[in-house]
């Protein structure tokens, strides 16, 4: 039982992007289901808290934006970074730095 127990597999365009695509593409993928289970919680009147581990990684710039528009639309969320690598802050997040 458990999460850890999921097996979960993401196509683009009939391709599994666990064996085709790179880590970039990987991530983006699981962050677009993550992010469309949000969306549905929403809908049903249901305030998810969003925790994201290590986010940025392996992002490109562009999605690094997109992904960081998206989480003010949540009411709660938690997101690490080892680096935040030229992008603007919204002013609607909190943002605590750890040295």
């Amino acid at each position: 039982m458990g999460p850890h127990r999921d097996d979960l597999s993401f196509a683009v365009d009939g391709i599994d992007v666990s064996e085709y695509g790179s880590q970039g593409e990987r991530k983006s993928a699981c962050l677009a289901f993550k992010l469309a289970q949000m969306s549905l919680l929403k809908r049903k009147k249901i305030e998810p808290i969003l925790v994201l581990d290590d986010a940025l990684s392996e992002l490109d710039i562009n999605r690094r934006g997109l992904l960081m528009e998206t989480i003010p639309d949540c009411k709660q969320a938690f997101l690490t970074a080892t680096d935040a690598g030229g992008l603007e802050i919204n002013k609607t997040i909190n943002q605590i730095e750890l040295l």
